[in-house]
């Protein structure tokens, strides 16, 4: 347990941002596994611009960095267009 009064005031905002973090962590996987769910290509294709949202947003205020919400938007893209 922190005892310097400002980290605890750091503990606070690291767990802030854990549950800011997650709520965007889990929309991805959800919108992930709708996509994969999907044996229509144009419904794959429809929930693609959500997921490419999302994932700018998330490298935006950083939760993934910059070049991996790239490769995954290529890689969602790459599963999508296999189908």
């Amino acid at each position: 347990m922190p005892n310097i009064k400002s980290a605890k005031k750091r503990a606070r905002q690291n767990e802030k941002a854990r549950a800011r973090n997650y709520m965007y962590k889990a929309r991805y996987k959800k919108l992930l596994k709708a996509v994969k769910k999907s044996h229509d290509r144009e419904a794959s294709l429809k929930a693609y611009p959500q997921i490419v949202s999302l994932l700018d947003r998330m490298a935006l205020r950083r939760i993934v960095h910059p070049n991996k919400a790239a490769r995954m938007k290529a890689r969602i893209l790459k599963m999508i267009l296999s189908k």
